[in-house]
């Protein structure tokens, strides 16, 4: 059955009677990682099949509170998890050559089926950055240069994600297009350039509105003025994901956790300088 958005929100009030029950610390435990990066390296060198998240990397879940750990799965060409167990599709800017919205939803519902067949329930695959230069390395990740176009392909992977009851995490969409050094970049644009390019009505449909969650700027930039004050930021998306989140954590949008918070990020763990990163 497909699973819609009122489907999901007729949880809300038992969601909230949840979290009403639980601890400070339970509540810090949701938004821990269950992976050890040492581990993962270390797993990788050992043996070739244990690839990049080649199981659904867990976080969070207190299992006698009723609550599952978020079981996330890379994209954006299929499901990252196993070996030979999933389906490759084109890369996304081929995809987006069709402006095809109708297939793109379809593609979405085959990954989401096939998330859910391998245990996962978090697509972290709706890959909408805005590459100002194809130099950057993941340009082939997204559909285009173009907002407009990547609100409405993304809007339409998100759908068919989520109709086979699996979070669709947006991500990469503003000011991140170095990759080697997206966690250490200063980024600096101006006022105008956010709203026209970056901003909500400048791309139709945005997936945002409909996503459940999406990826926090992996590059520094001034969160609190950018995603408060600007606006680019919905807050009708619910849960906002940390770079890689299942090593560092997840916060509720409305109540993130500076990213350098000894609760969120080890000491020695590499990442931006975020201040006053509170939102409202």
């Amino acid at each position: 059955m497909k699973c819609t958005k009122e489907h999901r929100l007729s949880y809300t009030a038992r969601a909230e009677e949840i979290v009403k029950g639980l601890s400070l610390e339970e509540k810090v435990y949701l938004m821990s990682g269950h992976v050890q990066l040492e581990q993962m390296i270390q797993d990788m060198k050992e043996d070739p099949n244990k690839h990049y998240n080649y199981i659904p990397y867990p976080a969070g879940g207190i299992e006698e509170k009723g609550v599952p750990a978020m079981k996330f799965c890379d994209g954006p060409r299929g499901v990252v998890c196993g070996v030979g167990q999933s389906t490759c599709f084109p890369v996304t800017m081929l995809r987006g050559a069709t402006f095809d919205v109708e297939l793109e939803e379809r593609v979405g519902r085959a990954i989401g089926k096939e998330i859910r067949a391998g245990g996962g329930n978090l697509f972290g695959g709706v890959c909408i950055n805005l590459p100002y230069n194809p130099g950057w390395g993941r340009s082939q990740e997204t559909y285009g240069e173009e907002s407009f176009h990547l609100g409405q392909m993304g809007s339409a992977l998100v759908r068919g994600v989520q109709a086979e009851n699996v979070i669709a995490c947006v991500k990469h969409y503003a000011f991140n297009s170095m990759e080697i050094s997206r966690f250490k970049v200063n980024v600096e644009c101006d006022k105008r350039t956010e709203r026209e390019i970056y901003g909500i009505d400048s791309c139709g449909a945005f997936p945002n509105k409909n996503s459940i969650a999406r990826w926090s700027c992996s590059s520094p930039v001034p969160a609190g003025r950018v995603r408060r004050s600007r606006g680019w930021c919905p807050r009708k998306c619910r849960c906002s994901l940390r770079p890689a989140f299942w090593l560092c954590g997840s916060a509720p949008q409305t109540q993130a956790v500076c990213p350098q918070s000894a609760l969120h990020r080890r000491e020695n763990s590499p990442g931006p300088a975020w201040r006053n990163c509170r939102l409202q």
